[in-house]
């Protein structure tokens, strides 16, 4: 056991450093063209409602048409509003992957009925087709949807739109992200948008980690018009594929498996404190039934016996 142990603490300090290093490569080779993309916080600054957008089923909308206005002052919900593009590699597919793990945490509210989810491509040459693929995929991805799958599509929506318009809604919000010929690949930052059921920024969440229960608060503050602090780090991701000229991962691909590696570290943590407990309880069992033995041989007792009784003891 103690071998077992020893050897699950240098596997977690060799991953632990393995971090670290993963995270400063990271820093120091960030290329020149992705520097200064950031979300710059807006709060309380208003999404453009006159845009156009397209929804994954090929209607043409006023981004207005998911929010309040005078004509309809009870329409809008507190709603998600997410900055992707529907043929990133990397980065996209795992935040809208963990979202909707936060989604399938709230299992007292409804997308489309108490809250909106808005993700719209900022790539003006992704496809209705690309739109369609996403809408099914975390749609059916939502446990919800079984059985609400009108009311989901309604409120879940994957959108496309002009270059200008949708770089339009980044900026209204703070979100930056830059193209990269090179690479044909965007830049950008990593994070979602809490907007009031006026179209308003209230909160913003970094990175990729969502707690349901702080993603549910967020929700119910902007639906009462409220902003507060953000949550999560800040975090400029590359969305970079695996580079075979170079035969190495691309910054993108190293953040994510920075993120398994801090998750491994953990579960082996875990581990490692579940041996050692596990160890300590054998140990307490082993003196305990020393004592017993010794008990035993001290009072003649026949530990043996299913009565309990002393050899030769009469009744």
């Amino acid at each position: 056991m103690t071998t077992k142990l020893r050897t699950l603490a240098t596997l977690a300090a060799a991953l632990g450093l393995a971090a670290v290093a993963r995270a400063q490569l990271i820093d120091d080779e960030v290329p020149v063209q992705a520097r200064g993309l950031d979300i710059e916080e807006k709060l309380g600054a208003q999404v453009p409602l006159d845009a156009i957008v397209t929804t994954a089923e090929g209607k043409t909308l006023r981004f207005g048409d998911f929010f309040d206005d005078r004509a309809n002052p009870d329409r809008g919900k507190p709603t998600i509003l997410l900055l992707v593009y529907y043929d990133c590699p990397v980065a996209c597919p795992a935040m809208l992957g963990n979202l909707n793990r936060a989604f399938n945490g709230i299992d007292d509210w409804t997308i489309g009925e108490q809250y909106n989810v808005l993700a719209v491509s900022f790539d003006p040459s992704n496809t209705q087709e690309q739109a369609q693929e996403y809408a099914t995929l975390y749609r059916s991805g939502y446990e919800q949807n079984a059985d609400n799958a009108e009311t989901v599509a309604a409120g879940y929506q994957f959108l496309r739109a002009s270059g200008d318009t949708s770089k339009a809604i980044a900026e209204s919000v703070g979100f930056g992200y830059r193209f990269l010929p090179d690479v044909d690949e965007y830049a950008h930052a990593t994070g979602a948008v809490v907007l009031t059921p006026e179209g308003k920024v209230s909160r913003y969440f970094y990175g990729f980690d969502y707690p349901a229960r702080q993603v549910k608060l967020s929700l119910l503050d902007a639906s009462e018009g409220r902003s507060g602090h953000s949550f999560g780090d800040r975090v400029l991701l590359f969305c970079f594929t695996y580079d075979p000229n170079s035969n190495s991962y691309t910054l993108a691909a190293v953040r994510v498996m920075q993120a398994g590696g801090v998750l491994t570290i953990l579960l082996i943590g875990g581990l490692f404190g579940g041996l050692k407990l596990s160890e300590h309880l054998a140990r307490n069992r082993q003196r305990q039934a020393e004592l017993a033995a010794q008990t035993a041989n001290d009072t003649g007792l026949d530990s043996g016996r299913p009565d309990g009784r002393a050899v030769g003891a009469h009744a």
